[in-house]
């Protein structure tokens, strides 16, 4: 009774479905790198953007 031995849909779904807990440390590790590579190439990006970079909308004195 082939039948009789499959498992439910409702199982398998779950056993597919991504932890959460994977997902905020895959999050993490990509924030990590993005910071790390903006860091890395700090003067780069000062010599494309300018010392000044945006302009903020209120100056102070």
């Amino acid at each position: 009774m082939w039948v009789m031995d499959k498992k439910p849909l409702r199982s398998e779904a779950n056993s597919n479905a991504a932890s959460p807990v994977l997902v905020v440390v895959a999050l993490v590790l990509f924030f990590i790198l993005a910071v790390s590579a903006i860091n890395l190439h700090r003067e780069m990006l000062v010599l494309a953007i300018g010392n000044y970079g945006i302009e903020p909308g209120l100056v102070g004195p």
